[in-house]
C-alpha cells in the first residue's frame, strides 16, 4: 500500500496524472436529434433509433431463446420453446434488415442525411 501511494505522489508531483476536459452537451453524439433542421431529419433520426433498439431487443431475445434451448436438459417443452425463441428472433431480425434497407432506401431517395 506504501509503495501504491508514493507512486502515485510521484505522479501527481511530475503532473502525469490524465487531466479531466470538460464537454458540452452538444458534443454528445445524437444529443441534438430533435433540433437538426428540417422535419424530414428529425424523421429520419427517430426511425434510425427506434430500428436500432428494437434490432437490439431482437438479439436479446436470440440470446433469451438460446439459454432456454441450452438449459431445456432434455425437457421437450422447453426445447420446443426454446427452438421458437429462436426462429421467432430470426424472422424478427430478418424484418429489421428489411425495414433499414427501405428506410435507407426512401431516405436515398429523397436526398436525405441518414
Amino acid at each position: 500500500m506504501k509503495k501504491i501511494i508514493t507512486l502515485l505522489s510521484v505522479f501527481a508531483v511530475f503532473g502525469i496524472v490524465p487531466q479531466a476536459h470538460a464537454i458540452s452537451a452538444g458534443d454528445l453524439k445524437g444529443w441534438n436529434m430533435f433540433t437538426s433542421g428540417a422535419p424530414q431529419n428529425i424523421v429520419a433520426n427517430i426511425l434510425n433509433y427506434v430500428l436500432f433498439i428494437v434490432g437490439l431487443l431482437a438479439v436479446g431475445y436470440l440470446i433469451y431463446g438460446g439459454i432456454i434451448y441450452l438449459t431445456a436438459a432434455g425437457n421437450e417443452d422447453k426445447t420446443k420453446a426454446g427452438k421458437n425463441a429462436i426462429v421467432t428472433a430470426v424472422i424478427g431480425l430478418i424484418i429489421i434488415a428489411i425495414a433499414i434497407l427501405i428506410v435507407r432506401w426512401v431516405a436515398g431517395a429523397l436526398n436525405l442525411p441518414i
